[in-house]
This record gives C-alpha cells, structure tokens and sequence, in this order.
C-alpha cells in the first residue's frame, strides 16, 4: 500500500468542551472519529493505504520536559488503540513534537496561559430586553470585559483574578512547514484543519506536487478562498 501522511489539527478537528478539561473517554471517541473520517475520505481519494496520522496540539505548556495533561492522555491513546485497521488502511497515530526536517528537537511552549478574558466587543441590541426590567445581564458582562466586579464596586477581584485562557503556539506555522516539506516526497500528504490561516502553505505544497489534499471536516461555512482552492484542484473534503 502506498504511504498517506495525514497532518491533523488536533483541537480543531476533535470536538472537546472548551470550558473544562476534557475527560479520556472525550479524548479516545474524539480521535476515533477523526482517524475514521481520514481512513475514508484517503480510500475515496487513493485507495486503502498506510495512513500515518499526525497530530499537532498544544503539547508543552514549558519546555519539552513539561508536557500538558493533554498530551500524556492522547499519546496513550495512540500507543494503546493504534496501529489498527480502518476502511482497508493500516492507520498509525503520532504525536507532531517535532517538525518533519530537522533533528527531531521537540517544540517547546506550544500553549501558554493568559489570565483574563480573551478581548472583545459588545453590540448592543436595539431592543431592551422585557423580562429583565432594566437589569439586563448584558450590563454585567460588559462590567467584567473592562476588569471589575458589576456588582461590588469595593469588590478587589480582577477579571485576570478568576478567568484565564489557554492558547496555541506554533501549531498552524508547523502543519504548513510539514506540509510543504511532505509535498517533496513521492506519497500523499493532507493538511487537516478548519483554520484558513494554513491555505498559504497547502497552496505552495501543491504547486510542488498533485498529491496535496485539504480536509475540513466538520467545517459549516465556505471558505472566501474555496474559489482559489478549486482553481488549483484542491476542493476540500468536507
């Protein structure tokens, strides 16, 4: 079978609750529907094949040494579940530590916490809400997203004090740079992602080969790029 390497955003393409810590039974039914609609759309594309899956996430919240809970739970999985038979395709998961080229050195720093919340605007509505009698709850949360407590003004908690958000590094840069250093081999390669921000990339590995595909699996709304996409035979699965 030939070789098919899939580079898989991983929490853009695993559906995980975004305002708790997701549990392993999450993390395992995640990833066994992502590697069950990659083992199909590579069949329809190529036939039955040796699917290597890469998965890059927020792995390090340090250096290497200081890997997240995240990534002991998913590179579990991949040891426990995975080589395994799927749609005919040999599937076999990785962990994205490193970068394709280079010495294998692992990405440290991959998500970092900011305390506070992320920034944002308001729109108001041009009809104020009936049920509230004035004290709309929208009053509250623009109160919170300038820092302070809408309800205590000797309140000492800051915003930064009770909410924080976790974000990725690197992660989109190293599917694009792995990408375009898999389109000079001979096999398969697929960037897996919602984000557009890896168009760039996916575009510039096509133009060195025509075994370059796009998944957007779960994605609800076209791509203002579909049109480039198409031009270039690089309609994405869906």
């Amino acid at each position: 079978m030939q070789p098919f390497l899939a580079l898989v955003d991983y929490y853009n393409q695993v559906p995980l609750p975004g305002h708790r810590d997701a549990t392993f039974e999450e993390h395992r039914a995640g990833l066994e529907a992502v590697t069950a609609k990659l083992a199909a759309a590579v069949r329809a594309i190529s036939g039955p094949a040796e699917l290597r899956v890469r998965l890059y996430g927020g792995w390090f919240i340090g250096g290497q040494d200081e890997e997240s809970a995240d990534r002991g739970v998913v590179g579990t999985l991949a040891r426990r579940d995975y080589p395994t038979r799927i749609e005919g395709s040999r599937v076999f998961v990785e962990l994205a530590d490193a970068m394709l080229t280079g010495d294998g050195q692992a990405m440290g720093y991959t998500v970092r916490e900011q305390p506070g919340m992320s920034p944002f605007k308001m729109r108001w509505p041009l009809r104020a809400c009936s049920l509230t009698q004035g004290n709309c709850s929208l009053h509250d949360l623009d109160c919170w997203r300038k820092g302070r407590c809408p309800r205590h003004k000797e309140c000492g908690l800051a915003v930064s004090d009770v909410t924080f958000s976790r974000r990725q590094k690197l992660v989109d840069s190293m599917i694009v740079a792995d990408t375009i250093e898999a389109s000079l081999s001979e096999g398969w390669v697929a960037a897996v992602s919602n984000d557009d921000d890896i168009v760039p990339g996916v575009l510039t590995a096509a133009g060195h080969s025509r075994k370059v595909a796009l998944f957007r699996f779960g994605r609800l709304r076209p791509s203002p790029y579909d049109g480039i996409l198409a031009a270039k035979q690089l309609l994405p699965l869906e």
